[in-house]
């Protein structure tokens, strides 16, 4: 089986969750799979080594003209498609013919559930993966969640969704939680991604100027940018600037570290399609807190401390509620547990079963 890949999230830097979903499942390509994925000269991201690749080149968005370059590949490009037996895109962009079977990954239907929360780019992104849905003959979708969410939104997706769960694996899993006589004292909470609008993280600055928030308790937050001028004075006003920090964008060995040593990590957003730092800190057997919602009880299971994105009190006795040793010894090790159910074998096999299963009901 022949795969085209469209690698248009490995074109920037800031789509890293659906990067680490391709780049893993890449990583594991079956020998009975041939793959090639297009790139824009220079993506600049890592992918791997074995993988086949065509390059075209990055259109002007101020001119809006290709060069002599781009209009010579594309007509290669189309060629290229009708070799293959399966397309993929890695977000929402497709050739404009296409005849190929296509399978479609939905990552969540945020900008869908929560459009004032995802202005200006939402209404962008909403039309566009509606045309992507119209175009696709099935879906993976990342979590139950979201395939819940799909057919709500596209009832004719219906039948046509398999859920496949990312791995928690890429980071390296603890064999056991450590035993209960560890001496260290952690003091801070570990934040990890973006921080805008849906994401909901000024609950996190509210929740520590409130008595129940135990005053040595920091946050570190990483990766998303710098503090937005919005954040960085709601910090100044607050006097937090000792309490909440940014550690910019890390290597995934210093994010390892920072697990390892954090009281716990927290999770503030009113949505995820699938919520990566929750199941990497539980993999490093860190205690995870989380908004109460359908997404987070189905990843997390029984082994988080859950809280009302609306009500920061509720987030603030949510740590307090962490400093119990008996407490965060039980969510190390439920957490440790839980995630034996995401492995990044397991994903890449669910995920080829499904490209074979497309290709196999198009050729009836």
């Amino acid at each position: 089986m022949r795969v085209l890949f469209d690698g248009t999230v490995f074109n920037n830097a800031h789509q890293r969750g659906i990067q680490r979903i391709f780049f893993e499942l890449l990583k594991r390509l079956p020998a009975t799979l041939d793959a090639t994925i297009r790139l824009e000269q220079g993506h600049g991201q890592e992918l791997p080594p074995t993988l086949n690749r065509f390059f075209t080149t990055k259109q002007s968005h101020q001119t809006r003209r290709q060069s002599l370059a781009a209009k010579l590949a594309y007509p290669r490009y189309h060629r290229l498609l009708r070799h293959h037996d399966i397309f993929v895109p890695t977000y929402f962009t497709f050739p404009r013919r296409v005849r190929l079977p296509i399978v479609m990954t939905v990552y969540d239907m945020i900008p869908e559930r929560f459009p004032e929360m995802c202005k200006p780019w939402g209404s962008y992104e909403v039309g566009l993966k509606a045309r992507a849905i119209a175009r696709a003959d099935r879906f993976i979708a990342i979590s139950q969640s979201t395939a819940d969410d799909l057919v709500e939104f596209h009832p004719h997706t219906r039948g046509r969704i398999t859920v496949v769960h990312p791995g928690a694996d890429h980071l390296p899993l603890r064999n056991e939680p450590p035993d209960d006589t560890d001496t260290r004292d952690p003091n801070y909470l570990l934040y990890v991604g973006r921080r805008n609008g849906y994401k909901n993280f000024q609950i996190i600055i509210h929740a520590m100027t409130l008595p129940d928030w135990p005053g040595h308790v920091k946050v570190l937050a990483v990766g998303g940018g710098p503090f937005s001028a919005q954040e960085a004075e709601l910090v100044q006003r607050y006097a937090l600037t000792d309490r909440l920090v940014h550690a910019g964008q890390v290597s995934d060995q210093r994010l390892d570290q920072l697990y390892t040593d954090a009281l716990g990590a927290v999770t503030t957003s009113r949505l995820e399609g699938f919520g990566f730092p929750m199941v990497e800190a539980q993999g490093r057997c860190v205690p995870v807190l989380c908004t109460d919602g359908p997404m987070f009880r189905e990843v997390v299971g029984d082994a988080g401390l859950f809280f009302d994105p609306d009500e920061p009190a509720s987030l603030a006795k949510a740590v307090r509620e962490l400093l119990d040793p008996g407490k965060r010894s039980q969510l190390r090790r439920a957490g440790l547990l839980n995630t034996q159910r995401f492995k990044w074998d397991a994903a890449a096999d669910a995920t080829w079963h499904v490209f074979e299963n497309t290709l196999a009901e198009c050729k009836r």
